[in-house]
C-alpha cells in the first residue's frame, strides 16, 4: 500500500510530538543534573578561597609587618542553568509511480550555565588594622623558628614553617603540608593549627564587617 498525503502528514505530526517529548525530557534531565553539580561545585570553592587568601596574606606579612591585608567575604552564591531545544522537521512527500517520502530533522540545542560568588571586601581602617594585628601575631607567635632544621619543632601551636631548608618526616612529631609559594616564600603548615587559624581569622573578619554594616545602616536610618 502506497502512503497517501494524509498518512504522511499524520506520521509527521506524530514524529514531531515524539521528538519534542524526547527533547524536553532530555533537556529537563540535563538541567536538573547540571544544577545539582554546579551547586555542589560552587559550595566546594568556599574552603579553597578562604585558604588561599589566608596564605597570600601570611606570605605578605612575613617580610612586611605594616602590609595591608586583603580579605573578602563570600556573601552569596549564584547558579544559573539555561537550556533550550527547538526541534524542526521538514518532510517532503512525492506521490508518483514510485512514492517516496523524505524527512529532514533539525534539533538546535543551547546549554548555558553561570556560577558566581558575591563578595564583600574588608575595607574599613579599623577592620583592616584588626586583621593586620592577627596576621602579624600569626607570623611571629605561630611560626616555628628552626627552618634551618626543617621546622622539626612544628606543632599545632607552632604551625607555620617558612622556607625550610629540608623537610624530613623521620624526626617529626606531626607532619607538615606544603601549601605553595606566596610572595617569594615557601609556606608549610601543620594542618590542625592552620585550619584553626583560617576559621578564626574568617570569623573575626565576618563579625567585623557585619558590625560595620549594621552601624552604617543604623546611621542612615537616623
Amino acid at each position: 500500500m502506497k502512503p497517501t498525503a494524509e498518512c504522511a502528514i499524520a506520521v509527521r505530526r506524530r514524529f514531531v510530538a515524539v521528538l519534542g517529548g524526547v527533547v524536553a525530557c532530555f533537556t529537563a534531565g540535563c538541567t536538573s543534573l547540571a544544577l545539582q553539580s554546579s551547586a555542589v561545585s560552587v559550595g566546594a570553592t568556599v574552603g579553597p578561597v578562604l585558604e588561599q587568601q589566608t596564605l597570600d596574606n601570611l606570605g605578605r606579612f612575613i617580610d612586611d609587618s605594616r602590609a595591608i591585608p586583603s580579605h573578602v567575604l563570600l556573601t552569596s552564591g549564584t547558579v544559573e542553568i539555561i537550556n533550550a531545544a527547538v526541534p524542526a522537521v521538514k518532510s517532503t512527500f512525492v506521490h508518483a509511480a514510485t512514492t517516496s517520502m523524505t524527512r529532514d530533522v533539525n534539533v538546535p540545542l543551547t546549554f548555558q550555565w553561570k556560577e558566581s560568588w558575591s563578595i564583600t571586601p574588608v575595607s574599613t581602617g579599623h577592620d583592616l588594622k584588626m586583621l593586620q594585628d592577627h596576621y602579624n601575631e600569626a607570623v611571629s607567635k605561630n611560626r616555628a623558628e628552626d627552618a634551618a632544621q626543617g621546622c622539626v619543632s612544628a606543632n599545632k601551636d607552632k604551625w607555620l614553617c617558612v622556607d625550610p631548608k629540608l623537610v624530613s618526616t623521620a624526626a617529626r612529631a606531626v607532619p607538615l603540608v606544603y601549601k605553595g609559594t606566596y610572595h617569594g616564600h615557601e609556606i608549610w603548615v601543620v594542618s590542625e593549627g592552620f585550619s584553626s587559624f583560617v576559621f578564626d581569622i574568617n570569623t573575626k573578619a565576618t563579625n567585623a564587617v557585619t558590625k560595620s554594616l549594621n552601624t552604617l545602616q543604623f546611621q542612615l536610618i537616623q
